[in-house]
Parts: structure tokens; C-alpha cells; sequence
């Protein structure tokens, strides 16, 4: 249980990175056009 902590920290950072750039990518094709 308390072994997977610093295994499952990266992954949530990764996630919430990834998230907010694909959320500024969006926001930049919206307004492209």
C-alpha cells in the first residue's frame, strides 16, 4: 500500500501536466479560427 506512493505521485503529476497543455491547445485551435 504505502510502497506504490512514489510510483503513483509521477503519474498524477504527468496526468494533470498533460491535461492543462492539451487544455491550452484546444483553447489555442478555438482561437485560430
Amino acid at each position: 500500500g504505502h510502497s506504490d506512493g512514489p510510483l503513483f505521485h509521477p503519474i498524477v503529476t504527468t496526468i494533470s501536466c498533460g491535461s492543462h497543455t492539451l487544455l491550452e491547445f484546444t483553447r489555442r485551435l478555438e482561437t485560430d479560427e
